[in-house]
């Protein structure tokens, strides 16, 4: 859980892109390129973490029905027998192949799940995106394709083989906050049970399990990968949720919530904040974001891990497991190297401790409590801060609050509130994995923690008035709250030191200054349902008003239309009296009288009345028609 205090988002694969295209009827073998070279340690991406729960199931023949470049293949190889890799097009067969060419256990072909490969049977099946492994355009859609893809999977066991699948959940927690299921696709499809773009309706975890079992896997080993399986950070074992097991699987779960490749800035609900209250109702399992499973027709190997963790993306050799595992009694919490190597970079020592599992309430938890209430302060975050400065202050026997020049030793480099869990007697740190091999004043402390909880945070609620939302400025307001001057120089200073130690850590420059921290700000969050409740009464509200003017408008026409028709009959009355006082006039010397013009104005839009000139000797007469 402690490591890089600026964990960067994981970005989505490309690998986990898959274009649906014609799949090729033939079985089509694609060698592999030879290695020139001795193999090398490699390091894999964070989506071979959903396979390491298994892979003392994974040493015979492994059938991986992927997506990815070879990555899987490759990982798997260390430990199986034989790997085949399916692909579905030549193309990616020969991506696989050139991944895996120091990997001489890993055959690569091209071929369609909806036909059987001869007649080969494999010890385990690796699914591990069922809507991108499909490759058959001829499997049906909706509800019954996921069903079609695992009887198909099935069917390539031998007895006792097992069958690892991971998928999303149709009822995760993040779509019930309106997110979608697929980047690019804003709605979250298989909530509603309509089907997505790659053919698939997402299931529900007694769905699945039903799936499974239909296909007669009984036997099922269910771990909860967080954020989701494509990047996931934290697994957690149905066990490790299960009541009596001793866990705090919410300070596990809560740190994943800003890594979600799916996280949007718009949602009805805070994830990060209701995880707590789902664990409080055992609700983790069924509103995950994702399931991976291992089932079989016979009993499975039983295990003792509740959980695993992996962390963020580091240099090769800094890369972790950390494995909470409840054989006898209380709770253990062993940390090893994934890769080997040297655990010395520059000073920096990466010491992989092991420790015994503690309860208490995790700080950050209550952070994010605080900043979801409308109309928080940075003075009640001081407050909140204070209790983890005493913490650092009882744990390093120091005689009176640090300053932010006093130093503290290079293993205090993680004595920070991410790392905090307040209990009822004492305050504990965990995860203190890093020496920095160098004194840690304490104003470079300071910064490091506020800076990491609150880059951590997904959203907060409407603050009080007047309060600065960049972090710079809350974190120079907090730390005057606490009693310290954190000037300009030595905020930079402490970003200096951070980045010199992240950099370190990552393996490659890390982008931490002052323009950097000052720019990035907290983002405020509708309340959710009363947002949409408000709109939508305004816009009633217009609705009305329109209508109201349209009625007015109405009313204003047709009265116009009355009054031009009150005029022209007025005119037609005063045209037909001109006419007999002109028929009655006798004198031939008297003077005409004036004739007045009937035509309406040129902007009436009434139609001009049709009239004849008719000449009488010296009198010319304007007859109307009427």
């Amino acid at each position: 859980m402690a490591g890089s205090s600026v964990p960067r988002l994981p970005s989505q694969s490309p690998s986990n892109i898959v274009l649906l295209q014609p799949a090729r009827t033939e079985q089509q073998a694609v060698s592999a390129v030879p290695a020139e070279a001795e193999p090398i340690a490699r390091s894999y991406g964070a989506a071979i973490h959903v396979l390491r729960p298994f892979r003392h199931l994974l040493v015979g023949d492994v059938l991986e029905l992927g997506s990815d470049g070879g990555e899987a293949a490759h990982f798997l190889a260390q430990d199986a027998r034989r790997v085949v890799a399916v692909r579905r097009t030549p193309d990616a067969a020969r991506h696989v192949a050139a991944a895996c060419h120091d990997a001489p256990n890993v055959i690569s072909v091209t071929d369609v799940l909806f036909r059987r490969m001869g007649r080969v049977d494999f010890d385990a099946v690796v699914l591990t995106e069922p809507q991108a492994s499909l490759w058959s355009d001829s499997a049906p859609e909706g509800p019954e394709r996921l069903p079609a893809i695992l009887v198909r999977a099935r069917a390539h066991l031998r007895p006792g083989g097992v069958l690892i699948v991971a998928i999303g959940n149709r009822f995760a927690l993040r779509h019930l906050a309106g997110r979608g299921e697929i980047a690019g696709e804003p709605l979250p499809l298989s909530l509603e049970g309509r089907t997505r773009p790659d053919g698939i309706v997402l299931p529900g975890r007694c769905e699945l399990r039903s799936m499974l079992a239909a296909t007669g896997l009984l036997h099922q080993d269910w771990w909860f990968p967080f954020p989701d399986h494509q990047a996931p950070l934290t697994l957690i074992a149905e066990r490790g949720l299960a009541p009596g097991s001793g866990l705090d699987v919410s300070a596990l779960i809560t740190p994943t919530a800003p890594f979600d490749p799916l996280r949007g800035s718009h949602a009805t609900f805070s994830v990060q904040r209701v995880w707590g209250a789902a664990v409080d109702n055992a609700l983790v399992a069924d509103l995950a974001n994702a399931f991976v499973v291992a089932c079989s027709d016979q009993p499975l190997a039983a295990t003792t891990t509740l959980a695993l963790h992996y962390g963020h993306s580091r240099r090769p050799e800094f890369e972790k497991e950390v494995r909470f595992e409840a054989a006898a009694g209380p709770i253990e919490v062993h940390r090893r190297s994934l890769y080997g190597g040297p655990c010395n970079r520059e000073g920096v020592v990466n010491r992989f401790p092991s420790e015994r599992f503690q309860n208490g309430r995790y700080w950050p938890q209550v952070l994010q409590t605080l900043l979801g209430q409308p109309g928080w302060s940075p003075a009640e975050v001081a407050a909140w801060a204070d209790v983890w400065q005493r913490a650092v202050q009882s744990a390093f026997g120091l005689a009176r609050v640090p300053t932010l020049s006093m130093e503290l030793p290079g293993h205090a480099i993680d004595a920070i509130p991410r790392n905090l869990l307040v209990g009822a007697q004492a305050s504990v740190f965990i995860d203190a994995e890093w020496d920095c091999g160098r004194p840690v004043p304490f104003g470079w402390l300071l910064v490091r923690g506020l800076l990491e909880v609150l880059q951590q945070s997904i959203d907060c609620a409407e603050p009080a008035p007047g309060t600065d939302l960049s972090l710079s400025a809350l974190i120079i307001t907090i730390a005057a709250a606490l009693g310290h001057n954190l000037g300009p120089e030595e905020f930079r200073q402490a970003l200096d030191l951070e980045r010199g130690l992240q950099s370190t850590i990552a393996g490659q420059p890390i982008a931490l200054d002052s323009e950097t921290v000052a720019a990035a700000r907290l983002h405020v969050r509708s309340e959710g349902p009363a947002e949409p409740a408000r709109l939508e009464q305004a816009l009633a509200k217009t609705r009305d008003a329109h209508g109201a003017l349209l009625a007015e408008q109405a009313r204003l026409k047709s009265r116009l239309a009355t009054v031009e028709q009150e005029m022209l009959h007025g005119r037609l009355r005063t045209d037909r009296e001109l006419r007999v006082l002109r028929l009655r006039c006798g004198e031939r010397d008297a003077a005409p009288l004036p004739t007045p013009s009937l035509a309406p104005p040129q902007k009436d839009p009434e139609p001009k009345p049709v009239s004849w000139r008719v000449r009488l000797g010296r009198w010319v007469l304007t007859l109307s028609a009427n």
